[in-house]
């Protein structure tokens, strides 16, 4: 099993791959590679433990939303890097939409070019997730007359 030191720096040298670092503002508010969950500030909570690395979702009140325990450290970077990138991409989506546009066409294109920097797995899947919930739930686009 790796370190705390170890996963951060993969995960460090992965951002910088996609322009980005655990510092930057849209990543630091809301993403924490941390052995305690501090004063639970809403967010995504990372850690190294015995069992594998825990992953964990603490919401709006406080309260755990979510803990998983990954012992593949593949899947645990595919659901971190997922949403990081969501993060991301929902940032990028809200500033180039324009009126009637369903904003998931950013979304999921941003999504899919920043995790195919991250590697061509990541890209992979998360493809496959979107095209189900494009069969789900197609684009819907409005015009404005």
């Amino acid at each position: 099993m790796m370190t705390m030191a170890q996963l951060e720096a993969r995960i460090e040298s992965d951002l910088q791959r996609i322009g980005y670092s655990l510092k930057d503002k849209v990543i630091s508010s809301q993403f924490w590679l941390s052995e305690t969950l501090g004063t639970r500030a809403p967010g995504s909570y990372a850690y190294v433990a015995d069992d594998g690395i825990h992953y964990v979702g603490i919401g709006d009140r406080g309260a755990i939303e979510a803990h998983d325990v990954y012992a593949d450290l593949a899947e645990f970077l595919y659901q971190w890097y997922s949403a990081i990138v969501r993060c991301i991409a929902y940032n990028y989506a809200c500033q180039q939409r324009t009126p009637g546009q369903d904003i998931r066409r950013l979304l999921f294109a941003r999504e899919l070019e920043l995790l195919k920097q991250l590697g061509e797995n990541y890209y992979q899947r998360k493809k496959a997730e979107i095209d189900q919930i494009l069969i789900d739930a197609p684009y819907h686009d409005r015009s404005f007359q």
